[in-house]
């Protein structure tokens, strides 16, 4: 309680937080959006997956948001983008095995057109 107190507060701001986003399904979807972009120029690639890939909404809303950062990384950076798909697809590929949906299958075939668009690069 010393560090919230120090912290001016925060505790209690971070307890409004988290009581909105729990209350307010689509602000929580977003702020899992964000909390991965924060992760990936801060904690690294590992870090943003670990929130994209265990997204709110399930995995298949995960690998896409996953995609569309990839893509959205693509021409500023093709190098993370590039990391970041084939990492997002060795953790894909270790997850247990069960019978994917259909969005599932539609975001992952996204990453790999990724990672082939990005391996052409010079």
């Amino acid at each position: 309680m010393g560090h919230a107190q120090q912290a001016g507060g925060r505790l209690e701001q971070a307890r409004q937080t988290f009581e909105f986003l729990e209350g307010n399904p689509a602000e929580r979807v977003h702020a899992t959006v964000h909390l991965g972009e924060i992760a990936l120029f801060t904690g690294g690639i590992g870090a943003s997956l670990d929130i994209w890939l265990n997204h709110p909404d399930g995995m298949a809303a995960g690998v896409a948001v996953v995609a569309d950062e990839a893509d959205a990384l693509w021409r500023p950076n093709p190098g993370r983008s590039y990391r970041l798909v084939v990492e997002a697809l060795a953790r894909i590929d270790r997850r247990p095995a069960t019978a994917p949906s259909a969005e599932l299958e539609t975001a992952i075939a996204r990453l790999k057109a990724r990672t082939r668009e990005n391996a052409i690069l010079p």
